[in-house]
């Protein structure tokens, strides 16, 4: 029987690995915390930090390796590139890519699929220059950029919005941030794109490499941080384009597993944000409100099992519980709604679990929606 191996101990690999288990497929997962979530699995291993001493021990003892998250140690991906390549799903290449932005920006262009205008940087006087250059173009958003670490940073981290105006003797505290960024980490800024909605697709990539995709899905963010998704027939416009899109990027990496791509939703099309070489936050939904959820589909693709439906039930709905578990009581007692806790210690901005319900019409979705929200509301910090 293949035994995976999860790098990785958070929710997301919590979450593939019960998957595996409904599955009947042995998993274990190395992670780099005692109290990570993946720590009350009973495959889970804690080695201390990602080394690769630590990850050459884990991975002889599995048969195939997927990852929860991209950010892995350069050495690592060297370890694992050099010594186990054919064991690493979805492959070491991706990972280098979209771990980091600049060169994601470049394959993504490669590919013909749009961005927003970018450059590297190094200093702070490459910031006005870009803005001003930005701002003078004919047709030019004048939303200003974003700064953004090459590597690293989420839910809104590492990241710096600056606007022209912003850059004069009267704003030193913001040059100060700005320099500060730079000088602990590699940069680059984009403009700020005008856009109309927040989407994300969802696909899964099996050996055959053909991609079973989810609907469009619509994201809401505050200060950063993912609040809510949901798929949206609004967004069936943009389902072709979307689907072009995860095609060229499945073909050119030759990728299997799930892949994630964030777009922006402009008069002028989708404009690619970011790309994640596994599942995201995005598709929690799809535990109950689709035939097979994107943790089935990673677990499914990385054993070489055939995939599932991507058809959705009913009109899903996800919400993310942020910074303070709310009354469980209160949300339990919301018919249709279903609770999912991390095991993590409450924190300001951290991600503690999510709330999902699939209801039967999109009246029923906007009354517990509203419910859910309100509770979220009340325990936020």
């Amino acid at each position: 029987m293949t035994k995976i191996g999860i790098l990785g101990g958070g929710q997301l690999g919590m979450m593939m690995a019960e998957e595996g288990l409904r599955l009947g497929i042995e998993v274990a997962i190395l992670g780099d915390s005692a109290v990570a979530p993946a720590s009350r699995f009973y495959g889970y291993r804690y080695r201390g930090p990602l080394i690769p001493q630590t990850v050459r021990q884990f991975v002889e003892s599995i048969d195939i390796i997927t990852f929860e998250f991209e950010n892995i140690p350069l050495n690592v991906l060297d370890l694992l590139e050099n010594e186990f390549a054919d064991k690493c799903c979805p492959n070491i290449t991706a990972l280098r890519i979209f771990q980091d932005r600049l060169l994601e920006k470049e394959f993504l262009e490669r590919c013909g699929i749009p961005v927003a205008p970018y450059k590297q940087i190094v200093e702070v006087a490459e910031i006005k220059e870009f803005i001003l250059g930005s701002a003078n173009k004919e047709g030019a958003n004048k939303e200003g950029a974003i700064i953004k670490t090459r590597r690293s940073g989420y839910d809104g981290k590492g990241q710096i919005r600056v606007f022209a105006k912003d850059l004069t003797s009267r704003c030193s505290k913001l040059t100060d941030q700005c320099s500060s960024l730079l000088q602990n980490s590699p940069c680059i800024i984009e403009e700020i794109v005008s856009f109309d909605e927040e989407v994300s697709v969802i696909a899964a990539c099996g050996i055959d490499n053909l991609p079973v995709q989810y609907p469009l899905i619509k994201n809401f963010h505050q200060e950063g941080i993912l609040r809510e998704s949901y798929p949206d027939s609004s967004l069936k416009e943009y389902e072709a384009q979307a689907k072009e899109v995860i095609a060229k990027i499945a073909t050119s990496l030759n990728y299997i597993g799930v892949l994630t791509v964030e777009f922006f939703v402009t008069p002028s099309g989708l404009i690619a944000n970011e790309v994640a070489p596994r599942v995201h936050n995005s598709g929690h939904w799809t535990i109950e409100g689709a035939h097979t959820s994107q943790f089935s589909q990673a677990i499914r693709a990385t054993a070489g099992l055939p995939l599932g439906s991507s058809e959705i039930i009913g009109y899903p709905w996800m919400g993310n519980i942020i910074g303070s578990v709310p009354d469980k009581s209160k949300i339990l007692s919301i018919p249709k709604a279903a609770l999912h806790l991390y095991g993590k210690e409450p924190r300001a901005a951290r991600k503690l679990g999510h709330i999902t319900a699939v209801s039967s019409t999109l009246d029923e979705q906007r009354l517990i929606r509203n419910k859910v929200l309100s509770i979220l509301k009340d325990c936020a910090i």
